[in-house]
């Protein structure tokens, strides 16, 4: 299982969830996939996005990490942050 937490620019979140759709989309296509789940933020609960890739095998979930389109998907990410990944 991979856990990822994405803390957005305010303003930011349309395209920020519509990366995120289109890399749950890509991340059903690769090898291993078990499943996927995204969990927006909860006031006063957490203040990130929290995105769960559940993958058969540590090396299909590498696999996945590294995959060419994911890698493009996530530097167009990094200008809706408010942190760094």
């Amino acid at each position: 299982t991979g856990i990822v937490w994405r803390r957005l620019e305010p303003g930011r979140e349309p395209r920020a969830e519509e990366i995120m759709r289109e890399l749950m989309v890509l991340s059903r296509k690769q090898a291993g996939y078990l499943g996927s789940e995204i969990f927006p933020p909860i006031s006063g609960v957490q203040d990130a996005y929290v995105v769960l890739y559940r993958f058969d095998s540590g090396a299909h979930l590498r696999g996945w990490l590294g995959c060419d389109r994911r890698q493009e998907l996530l530097t167009e990410m990094e200008g809706l942050l408010a942190e760094p990944a």
